[in-house]
């Protein structure tokens, strides 16, 4: 269901932002979204300053990715 509507979002050219708290997570469904031919980008805490400029620049042209997969943690409930 997840690829149908990407694909449906990219041939309407939405971008899409897919967050997980889990980089796990983020692998197998880059995995799954490369299988079906969706383009994405990678935005987490494994990259580089300068790597995760750069991501979030290219996702902001015109012909680039439409699907950008960001790990986002909660460091206020972490703990909890």
């Amino acid at each position: 269901a997840l690829v149908r509507l990407l694909k449906e979002a990219e041939n309407a050219g939405d971008k899409t932002i897919v967050y997980s708290q889990w980089t796990t997570m983020l692998d197998l469904v880059e995995h799954v979204f490369s299988r079906y031919g969706i383009r994405s980008l990678r935005y987490d805490g494994s990259m580089t300053r300068e790597n995760r400029e750069r991501a979030l620049i290219e996702f902001r042209h015109a012909g680039s990715p439409k699907v950008i997969l960001i790990r986002f943690v909660d460091h206020a409930n972490s703990a909890k």
